[in-house]
């Protein structure tokens, strides 16, 4: 049997057979999620957290070819998110509805709209389309 090492950059990439894994290996954890008796012991916990820690540690993670964060919809939910946390899901959801332009070519820019009888400003956020890595957030005055 041809096995390939967990260091090894090619597994990585979702295959068929890598699909079908994780789907085998979810509906194990969710049934043996749904028929424990007893949560287990902390130690096993942290066992876990860093054998886990340490194998991604082990080499570069996938990225998908249109980055984490490929459309329009896919960054107004995460930038409402991200900005629903930091400002508070009430001051956003006066903001709606939210704007989104991709800018210089891989950067989302996702901002609130204000409401012509309020005075004040809007969240903005910019999100890294390859990454999904935060380069700004503010809230105007």
């Amino acid at each position: 049997m041809n096995q390939t090492p967990i260091n090894n950059p090619g597994w990585n990439r979702p295959t068929s057979s890598r699909r079908q894994f994780l789907r085998v290996a979810g509906a194990a954890t969710a049934l043996g999620a749904v028929t424990a008796a007893a949560p287990r012991a902390h130690s096993q916990t942290v066992k876990e957290t860093e054998g886990m820690n340490a194998w991604t540690r082990q080499g570069k993670g996938y990225i998908p070819p249109d980055g984490f964060i490929p459309d329009r919809k896919t960054a107004l939910r995460v930038g409402e998110a991200i900005l629903a946390a930091v400002y508070g899901d009430q001051e956003i959801a006066k903001q709606r509805p939210l704007k989104v332009a991709l800018v210089d070519k891989d950067v989302w820019l996702v901002w609130g709209t204000l409401d012509k009888r309020y005075l004040g400003g809007t969240g903005v956020i910019k999100i890294s389309k390859r990454t999904g890595k935060v380069l700004f957030l503010a809230h105007g005055q």
